[in-house]
């Protein structure tokens, strides 16, 4: 059995991701992009850390109009943002105190916002050494494969050395991309929605080190999940290593 073989026989599993292309700064405040000046309405402050009270980094922001390809229940248009807090406070860093490798952390806030009305202009960002802008310019279109442990069908349809060989590629693609299979560090991890207790897919992987100068974790990915029945529901969370 070769490798082609193997996704060959993977067929019924293999699903479209986009990675996104990116460049220095960003054109607008409703550009796609990871880190910089979000867009906020003209009376909204810079969202601020529950627990240290400071301004949170941009991690992303998704212009979701612009965006190649959604699932049917993600909504089509408005600005998904990611706030994170990389602040430290004393000897220890506010994930550490909010655990923010869990969803729903204190730490950070996820959302899907409407960009109606006037924006603040905001010349620099508050947050204490903000990291640079890279705008999303264009997504490249992939196809992507789970992990061996990452669905259960997979032990039934694929034997041990068919496993080996799935497990020696480079699937589930581990970088910054749209949709996708997640590629979990250990088990997989999907959030349940709180407000109905069902599994949250992933919408947005984040590859930590790669457009965002930030480490998550050993392997630097982090999981935007969203909510099939309450698509307004939005998750981040990673795996402490």
């Amino acid at each position: 059995m070769t490798p082609k073989q193997v996704l060959e026989k993977l067929a019924p599993f293999k699903r479209n991701c986009y990675v996104p292309v990116t460049r220095a700064g960003a054109s607008d405040l409703t550009a796609s992009k990871f880190c910089g000046i979000p867009w906020l309405a003209k009376d909204e402050a810079w969202p601020i850390c529950p627990n240290c009270q400071n301004p949170m980094q941009l991690f992303l922001q998704l212009n979701l109009a612009h965006c190649p390809e959604l699932p049917d229940y993600c909504p089509k248009t408005g600005l998904l943002q990611l706030f994170y807090c990389t602040n430290k406070t004393n000897k220890s860093s506010c994930e550490a105190d909010c655990e923010a490798w869990y969803p729903f952390a204190k730490s950070t806030l996820i959302r899907i916002i409407t960009p109606e009305g006037e924006p603040q202009q905001f010349k620099k960002s508050p947050v204490k050494k903000s990291f640079p802008t890279k705008e999303i310019i264009k997504w490249t279109s992939k196809v992507d494969y789970p992990q061996p442990d990452g669905v259960d069908a997979l032990n039934k349809l694929l034997n041990n050395k068919e496993q080996e060989i799935l497990g020696d590629l480079d699937y589930p693609i581990n970088d910054d991309k749209l949709l996708g299979w997640p590629a979990w560090m250990h088990e997989t991890e999907h959030p349940t929605c709180p407000n109905c207790g069902d599994p949250m897919p992933l919408l947005f992987q984040i590859a930590g080190d790669a457009n965002l100068p930030y480490t998550l974790n050993e392997m630097g990915c982090g999981y935007i999940t969203q909510c099939v029945k309450h698509p307004y529901q939005l998750a981040f969370s990673w795996v402490d290593s």
